[in-house]
């Protein structure tokens, strides 16, 4: 039976995010290396079809922050914003939190480079999947750097990015666009909308997959994931796995740290629940 071992960082990453201790993120962070990398910009028609030769080729930023040296290649996980931008603190506090136990991380800015600094008050701006392109373009930055160990690159993503964190896992948008030099070794997508259905979506690689929900959340609701789990279920393929928070008011549970401070906001802890969950196989 085929499977990615992670590493102890990587799994100590997985239980963090249900449970951040408040410790992890009161010690300074790392330098920043601001680091450029070639993407494409496509429309959603263009990437589904896959028409490369009809994208435009674009130049994007992006912070990689290194733990203290070790003498060993670091774990890596990429952080990929929502449609608010890089303005939000949900990749800088999850940086510093995974920085502190021994991860690198690489936030990308995928809008700046495209002519806006957040696409929230105008989702159409840029394709809903263009991130999945930069996860894959940054996947070939990080693997080729020395210091990272290019067996152990995750991709989290929240909300818009939290597409790019799920289906980057599919095989077909991997032989499209993936990597030639690594694969993801786990997809941790938040709220992410699930709100598609596309050929080929149960056919994922052999990476975990952990989606993690606000069951209050009324943006994206956690029916949807539900839904694609389901389908994952009937077709006995690879693991897929949701937890659900059962929030108050909204899903920032996803912050480290934050506070109540607006309609989507809590500041609760709880317990996630596995809503559903099936072994790794190998589809004959």
């Amino acid at each position: 039976m085929a499977r990615f071992r992670l590493a102890k960082p990587l799994r100590v990453a997985l239980f963090l995010l249900l449970a951040p201790g408040a410790e992890l993120w009161a010690q300074a962070a790392p330098p920043e290396e601001i680091v450029a990398f070639s993407s494409l910009t496509m429309t959603d028609e263009q990437f589904l079809k896959g028409k490369e030769a009809d994208a435009k080729p674009v130049m994007l930023s992006a912070k990689l922050q290194l733990p203290s040296p070790s003498g060993d290649r670091f774990p890596a996980v990429i952080l990929l914003d929502g449609s608010g931008g890089p303005g939000n603190a949900m990749a800088w506090n999850w940086a510093k939190v995974l920085n502190r136990i021994g991860i690198a991380t690489l936030r990308i800015d995928s809008y700046s480079g495209r002519g806006f600094e957040e696409i929230f008050t105008a989702q159409g701006r840029v394709g809903e999947f263009n991130n999945i392109i930069d996860s894959f373009r940054a996947l070939d930055l990080l693997a080729a750097d020395p210091r990272i160990d290019p067996e152990r690159i995750a991709v989290m993503g929240f909300s818009r990015g939290g597409i790019a964190a799920l289906y980057s896992s599919m095989t077909r948008f991997e032989e499209l666009y993936g990597s030639d030099k690594a694969r993801f070794a786990a997809h941790l997508p938040f709220y992410a909308p699930c709100n598609f259905m596309l050929e080929g979506e149960l056919n994922v690689g052999a990476a975990p997959i952990r989606a993690f929900h606000g069951e209050a959340d009324v943006w994206n609701p956690v029916p949807r994931c539900r839904d694609y789990i389901e389908r994952m279920r009937a077709a006995a393929f690879w693991t897929f796995e949701v937890t659900r928070r059962t929030d108050r008011i909204g899903s920032i549970f996803h912050i480290p740290g934050s506070r109540r401070t607006a309609q989507r906001s809590c500041n609760q802890r709880g317990k996630g629940e596995p809503i559903a969950a099936f072994a790794l196989s190998v589809h004959p």
